[in-house]
């Protein structure tokens, strides 16, 4: 997987550079959107009619996809963060309009999405054998590569906006409650929360008051924080248990949806420069977490956890997978709305269960599990999870990356 990393003005002016004169024609084969709806194109650069018309990204074969209209910056605050970058004045990149808007990224230009549902990879509903383990299963760490162009297109800009706000509505909430969908409650219950993490806890809490009397302040704060960050993962980062890795990763992504989405040129463009470091943490969080559960499986003295435990463990094996998903899923969004296609990160199996994340004690999350399983799978194709299971049995966190699949 590679990621550019790019200031947000050096994309704009190499864009704007290497857009062809308005008039002239594609000597190629026809644009991707008219292929695949078999309508005629008349190869017009840098945007055929037909997508024009329908207001779309125009992108013939092997070549990058056209902006049309480079992002104008604004200055951005809390009430407007995550939106900043959708609601420049660009009505194609940003997909602004109504809330019905119609605008969508086909799946020729977004990439960035997981591939086809493979129901034989995890079975969805299916009796759980406790003693399995089922969230240790070496199978259930692999990540799963699809082909994009299998892809059913029709995610739309305001899509991609929404996710933003969802992520959003989730920093807030670890703010206000001290837990949210992929930060749990419990994971640092016995050892406190990590410093990396205080750091970024206290950075989000003043990240969450700037205005333009301190903005100078908050973001000085929060890039400070970010680098004290990155400078100690050089020293230390080879001898870090998972759940060290997995408060590394979520101070990091902190820091990076803060700086990525704010609407601050200087802050954007140091912040890509961390695109590849936190891909990597994440990465290495997750075959960690696989070679530790893997070593478990093995070590036949190892007994069968009692409920306390065992929810423990779940708790910290689906923190990794959560943790992972959304760093990587978000930083794939902010590429794609930065450059119109984004890098795929691939898709795993995680639990989709509604009331095993909020569970309160070990006993209520045994028996659920025990009653109604799990729902331990992955969530590539939407239509076809939501055809199996109600929408009222799947929780916040599984609805949420299903809306950009």
């Amino acid at each position: 997987m590679e990621f550019t990393a790019n200031t947000t003005a050096a994309t704009t002016v190499t864009a704007a550079a290497a857009t062809p004169a308005v008039g002239a024609v594609h000597l190629g084969k026809a644009c991707i959107s008219c292929i695949r709806s078999k309508r005629r194109c008349d190869k017009k650069l840098p945007s055929c009619h037909r997508c024009t018309q329908k207001d779309i990204i125009c992108r013939y074969p092997s070549e990058r996809p056209y902006s049309r209209h480079p992002a104008r910056t604004q200055r951005g605050s809390w009430d407007t963060y995550g939106e900043s970058f959708c609601q420049a004045d660009d009505p194609l990149i940003f997909g602004l309009g109504g809330e019905g808007d119609g605008r969508e990224y086909t799946s020729s230009n977004v990439s960035c999405l997981p591939g086809p549902f493979e129901p034989g990879l995890m079975d969805l509903g299916a009796p759980i054998e406790v003693q399995g383990l089922w969230y240790r299963r070496d199978d259930s760490w692999g990540i799963h590569y699809g082909n994009s162009a299998d892809v059913e297109p029709g995610i739309r800009l305001t899509d991609l906006k929404d996710y933003q706000n969802t992520i959003r509505g989730w920093l807030l909430q670890w703010v206000g409650e001290g837990h949210c969908p992929f930060i749990h409650r419990e994971l640092y219950a016995d050892t406190g929360l990590p410093q990396c993490l205080q750091d970024a806890f206290a950075s989000l809490a003043a990240y969450s008051t700037k205005n333009e009397k301190n903005e100078a302040i908050v973001m000085q704060l929060v890039e400070d924080k970010a680098n004290s960050l990155l400078r100690a993962a050089h020293d230390d980062g080879q001898n870090m248990t998972v759940t060290q890795r997995i408060a590394r990763v979520q101070a990091l992504f902190v820091y990076q949806f803060i700086r990525l989405f704010d609407a601050d040129i200087r802050q954007r463009a140091q912040s890509e420069k961390s695109i590849p470091v936190l891909a990597g943490w994440a990465n290495q969080l997750l075959e960690s977490a696989r070679l530790e559960a893997t070593m478990q499986c093995l070590d036949s003295s190892r007994s069968q956890p009692v409920p306390a435990v065992e929810w423990c463990d779940w708790i910290r094996a689906e923190s990794v997978r959560r943790t992972w998903m959304v760093a990587l899923y978000t930083q794939a969004i902010y590429t794609t709305l930065r450059d119109g296609i984004g890098a795929c990160p691939g898709s795993i199996a995680y639990t989709l269960r509604r009331g095993l994340w909020d569970a309160s004690s070990d006993v209520s999350w045994a028996e659920i599990v025990s009653t109604q399983g799990p729902l331990f799978m992955r969530t590539d194709s939407p239509s076809k999870v939501l055809a199996t299971v109600l929408a009222s049995e799947v929780d916040a966190f599984a609805l949420g990356m299903m809306a950009i699949m």
